[in-house]
C-alpha cells in the first residue's frame, strides 16, 4: 500500500504540472504521449499471456505467478484465475486470433519511441532555460505512474491471501456442520471468525446474504453531502437514436467500430476483434481486453485511472468518465471514439 498511496497522491500533481506545461508550449494534450512508453504490471503479464498463446508455453505457471487476477478481483468472494482459468484460457484462444504488430511487446515498443518523440516535441518548444526543469518533471511522471498499478498488484495479492484463508475455514465449518455452504463464511466478520461465532448463525448468514443481494440491485450517486441515499441500478440500455458521449480524452486515437458493452470481465470473451468496449469500470483482469478491443469507453475514472494507464500503454484510443455509456449504449451500436477529444458518437 505504500508505494500505492504516495504514487495516488503525488502522480496526479505531477501529471496536472505537465499538462499545463505542454498547454503553455502550445501543445495541449501532448502529456498523454509523453506519460507512456512505461513497464507496468499488466504490460508485463500480457507480454508473457501472448507469449504462451503463441508458442508451446504452459499456462500453468503463469496461473502460478498472476493467479490472484480475475474477474472482480479486489471482491474477497470473487473467483480468481487461481481457482478458475477458465475466462483466462478463453481470452489466450482469443489472442491467438490476433496479429504480430499487435503484439504487447510490439506495442510497447511503438509506445516507447511514441513518448520519446513527444517528449523531444515539448522540450523544443521550450526556452533553453526551461528545458532542465521540463526534463525534470517527465522523469517524475514517468516514475510515479507505475507505482499505481504496482501498489494496485501488491494489495490484490494480498487480498488473494484472506481469499484463500477464508474458503478454507467456510470448508472447515462447512465439513463440521456449521455452515450450510462454504461460501456461507463470506457473510461472517473477522472477528466471528477468530472467536466466538455468533448465535444462530445459519440465521445470521442467510439475513446477511439477503441484504447483500439488496444492496447488488443500488447504486451510490456520483457525489453527495451528508448519508447518500441509494439509486436504483438503471434496468438496461435505453439505446438513443442520438447520442454523443464526453468524457476525459485519456488516450488519443480515432476509431469507428461497434458497440461491446460489457459489465463484469467474466464476459470478456465476448469481446470480438475490432469491437470498441463499453464497461462501467475496470481492473487488472480487464487488460486481457485491452488486446483485442479496438477502443475502450469507460463510465467510471480519470486520466490516472487503471484503464486510462493501461489504456495509454497498450496504444488503445480511450475516453473515460462517460457516466452513462453502459446505460445509453447498446451492443452493436455503431459510434465513433476519439480519444484525443474525449467524445464518444453513434453513427
Amino acid at each position: 500500500m505504500v508505494p500505492h498511496t504516495i504514487g495516488t497522491m503525488l502522480a496526479p500533481a505531477f501529471f496536472t504540472q505537465l499538462a499545463q506545461l505542454a498547454a503553455k508550449a502550445g501543445h495541449p494534450g501532448l502529456e498523454l504521449r509523453i506519460a507512456t512508453g512505461q513497464s507496468v504490471d499488466e504490460t508485463e503479464w500480457l507480454a508473457e499471456l501472448w507469449a504462451i498463446a503463441h508458442g508451446s508455453g504452459d499456462l500453468a505457471p503463469f496461473v502460478a505467478r498472476h493467479g490472484y487476477h480475475g474477474p472482480d478481483e479486489g471482491e474477497l468472494s470473487a473467483r480468481v484465475w487461481r481457482e478458475d482459468d477458465g475466462p483466462l484460457r478463453a481470452m489466450v484462444d482469443r489472442f491467438r486470433t490476433q496479429s504480430a504488430e499487435q503484439a504487447p511487446a510490439a506495442v510497447a515498443a511503438r509506445r516507447e519511441a511514441a513518448a520519446a518523440d513527444a517528449e523531444r516535441i515539448l522540450l523544443e518548444a521550450l526556452s533553453p532555460l526551461r528545458r532542465p526543469a521540463a526534463r525534470t518533471l517527465v522523469r517524475i511522471v514517468r516514475h510515479f505512474l507505475p507505482l499505481r498499478e504496482s501498489g494496485r498488484a501488491a494489495f490484490l495479492r494480498a487480498v488473494d491471501g484472506a481469499r484463500v484463508a477464508a474458503r478454507t475455514l467456510g470448508a472447515d465449518l462447512h465439513a463440521t456442520g456449521v455452515l450450510k455452504e462454504p461460501e456461507d463464511v463470506f457473510f461472517l466478520r473477522l472477528d466471528e471468525l477468530t472467536g466466538a461465532l455468533p448465535p444462530g448463525v445459519a440465521d445470521v448468514v442467510a439475513e446477511r446474504r439477503a441484504r447483500f443481494d439488496e444492496y447488488r440491485t443500488t447504486r451510490l450517486p456520483d457525489a453527495w453531502t451528508g448519508s447518500p441515499e441509494p439509486l436504483p441500478l438503471p434496468e438496461g440500455a435505453s439505446g438513443t437514436d442520438a447520442v454523443a458521449l464526453t468524457g476525459f480524452a485519456v488516450s488519443p486515437g480515432v476509431v469507428d467500430g461497434p458497440v461491446r458493452v460489457l459489465r463484469r470481465a467474466a464476459e470478456l470473451d465476448q469481446l470480438e476483434p475490432g469491437e470498441i468496449l463499453v464497461c462501467p469500470l475496470t481492473d487488472p483482469s480487464w487488460s486481457l481486453g485491452f488486446v483485442v478491443a479496438a477502443g475502450l469507453a469507460i463510465d467510471v475514472g480519470g486520466p490516472l485511472s487503471h484503464g486510462a494507464i493501461v489504456a495509454r500503454e497498450m496504444g488503445l484510443p480511450c475516453v473515460i468518465n462517460t457516466r452513462t455509456g453502459t446505460e445509453v449504449l447498446r451492443t452493436g451500436d455503431r459510434v465513433r471514439l476519439d480519444g484525443g477529444a474525449g467524445t464518444v458518437t453513434k453513427i
